[in-house]
């Protein structure tokens, strides 16, 4: 496959997309307790479970470039 990127755009209610979104909530939230990771300018990355604790799990310092890259 070249460099190409194709889009299309179907038109589903926003319902639809809900209820769909919601799902696959769901099924990632089934294996465990929700986490978040938050980020600074300086390009480091915060693990919490905010419905737990207010503490940290853990964090990764200093990556040089974007993540999804």
């Amino acid at each position: 496959m070249g460099g190409h990127t194709y889009v299309i755009h179907l038109c589903i209610s926003e319902a639809v997309l809900q209820r769909l979104a919601q799902e696959r909530y769901n099924t990632v939230r089934q294996s465990g307790e929700e986490r978040l990771v938050s980020g600074s300018d300086d390009f480091t990355l915060f693990l919490w479970t905010p419905e737990v604790s207010k503490k940290l799990i853990g964090w990764l310092l200093s990556t040089t470039r974007n993540l999804n890259e």
